[in-house]
């Protein structure tokens, strides 16, 4: 439906992943109700469990943080020429945790959005 709309590749991408784990995360919780698993502990622990892993991961998420920012804000996009530090070369491909430049020699530098 998107691809139809003419909407941006990166943000097409992002959407559909956010809601393919959306709801693979309710199917999941509806199957171990089905189960006889009462799911308000269960929820209870996994958010605990979250709280302390978040903690544990704040330099990754971070990348998560800076890549959701750049889907929105849109400095640059898939098919953009760019310039990072030495690196110079086009946009092959942006996700939220890094970004693909495909040089001009054709080597491929893999950064991460937090940079």
């Amino acid at each position: 439906m998107l691809v139809k709309r003419n909407a941006d590749v990166t943000i097409t991408k992002f959407l559909v992943d956010i809601i393919v784990i959306f709801m693979v995360s309710i199917a999941a919780l509806l199957a171990l109700e089905n189960f006889g698993i009462t799911i308000a502990p269960f929820i209870a622990g996994l958010s605990v469990i979250g709280f302390g892993t978040s903690f544990a991961l704040q330099g990754p998420l971070s990348n998560y943080a800076a890549g959701a920012t750049l889907v929105f804000t849109k400095p640059f996009k898939v098919g953009d020429i760019m310039e990072i530090g030495d690196c110079v070369g086009q946009v092959e491909d942006m996700t939220l945790a890094r970004t693909i430049i495909k040089t001009l020699d054709g080597t491929r530098v893999i950064i991460p959005n937090k940079r």
